[in-house]
């Protein structure tokens, strides 16, 4: 079993989303829960978070557990870690929704730019002639991690290129 610690990577977390955290766990029956951070998707050009309540215990080999307070833990895929590592999580004043905040800039990746001028360039105005798209989430290790939608979605399920 994994329990945080002080030798943990770390993220910032505010005052608002860490009541909200814990309300949240509580009215869920799980007080010891991990928060679960993973890729939503994209908004616009802006990579976009999903929030989700877990039972604490063994971390996946894919995945790391992340300290926002002595009390709250995150896990998160590796591959996203860069971004959830020193980052902020807030929740909104009005909806109570929690937000990643992330100093990740892919516009200073010389290998993201490449593949998101292909992506705009190339592959986007193809895709978009059958009613879909594809966007760039993420650079790791060499690899791209795209979201795909509309019809190249589906074009993805069908197994088709």
């Amino acid at each position: 079993m994994v329990s945080p610690s002080d030798d943990l990577p770390k993220l910032i977390l505010s005052e608002r989303a860490a009541a909200r955290i814990r309300t949240f766990r509580e009215r869920q029956g799980h007080p010891e829960g991990w928060i679960s951070i993973t890729p939503a998707g994209l908004q616009g050009e802006r990579l976009t978070y999903s929030f989700a309540l877990v039972e604490s215990g063994e971390l996946k080999d894919d995945e790391v557990l992340v300290r926002g307070s002595d009390d709250i833990s995150f896990v998160a895929p590796k591959v996203i870690s860069r971004h959830v590592i020193g980052a902020t999580v807030d929740a909104d004043a009005i909806s109570g929704a929690l937000s990643l905040e992330t100093s990740y800039n892919p516009d200073a990746d010389p290998l993201a730019q490449a593949v998101q001028q292909l992506l705009d360039q190339e592959i986007n105005p193809a895709v978009a002639a059958h009613g879909g798209y594809i966007g760039l989430l993420d650079i790791a290790d060499g690899v791209a991690y795209v979201q795909m939608g509309g019809a190249a979605r589906a074009a993805a399920r069908r197994g088709h290129p």
